[in-house]
């Protein structure tokens, strides 16, 4: 639902062809997070809305972890920082897609980007051979890989300053997991956990704004508390696929984005 009407509203560029969600539960013997782990075998998956696990549980290595820890302590996650800077790195500094000038400003280096586009989008990518076949075919698909690197970093310029700007307003919206290192008897080695912001904390971000007429999005994702269902708790995280799709993987800002003006006031 979220992911339909980000793409409809032009969150994503080109290169996502559709949308589409899908729920993981248990079934059977099998837990959740075992079913998520099935998926990650196949990469299934960009972003992932989840319960940091307040009520629920889960033992391993000894220690009593959430849903969510049990999900960012098998890798399949990339933590926010780390994704934004990922994002700057692929346009500015790994392909020079981007210059950002002193004053401020930026340059969409528009030959280097239709040049990448060409040279390897064009040849590495099967459909794309399909897709792109005459001189006027690909002139078409590098007007539209411009303009996907210039809303990727569009992109991650806005989430960058909604985040800042929230932390300087002490709202800082981000969730915080704890990523463990084990002894070899399986006990987690405190003093080598590492804290890293996983995702959006979606009730920390939205709510704050809901009295001024921004949308709750407890009407549309939630979770159970006492009885009442609240956003309380949800986490939205990103996969990290970067490996098996570098340039794919930071579409998922255009969804961050489209949470944080949706249903935020930054």
């Amino acid at each position: 639902m979220l992911l339909n009407e980000a793409k409809n509203k032009g969150y994503f560029s080109y290169d996502v062809l559709e949308a589409n969600s899908s729920s993981i539960v248990s079934g059977g013997q099998y837990t959740a997070t075992y079913m998520l782990s099935l998926k990650m075998t196949t990469q299934e998956g960009d972003v992932m809305i989840i319960s940091d696990g307040r009520a629920v549980t889960e033992k391993e290595g000894g220690e009593s972890v959430s849903d969510l820890g049990t999900v960012i302590n098998s890798g399949y996650l990339c933590d926010i920082q780390t994704l934004l800077t990922k994002a700057m790195d692929y346009c500015v500094y790994d392909h020079l897609f981007i210059t950002e000038n002193e004053d401020g400003t930026y340059t969409v280096n528009e030959d280097v980007i239709r040049n990448y586009f060409l040279e390897v989008r064009v040849k590495s990518a099967k459909n794309y051979k399909k897709t792109y076949r005459t001189a006027e075919q690909k002139e078409n698909g590098a007007k539209l890989e411009i303009s996907r690197i210039k809303k990727l970093y569009e992109n991650y310029l806005y989430v960058s300053k909604a985040i800042a700007k929230a932390k300087s307003n002490d709202s800082d919206f981000l969730w915080y997991g704890e990523i463990y290192t084990y002894d070899s008897k399986g006990n987690v080695i405190k003093e080598k956990t590492e804290v890293r912001p996983f995702g959006i904390d979606l009730y920390k971000l939205n709510t704050p704004f809901i009295e001024s007429g921004i949308p709750d999005i407890a009407n549309t994702w939630y979770t159970y508390a006492d009885g009442k269902t609240t956003a309380e708790g949800l986490v939205a995280c990103v996969f990290d696929f970067t490996s098996y799709q570098p340039d794919l993987q930071y579409e998922t800002l255009g969804f961050l984005r489209y949470l944080i003006e949706t249903y935020s006031g930054y």
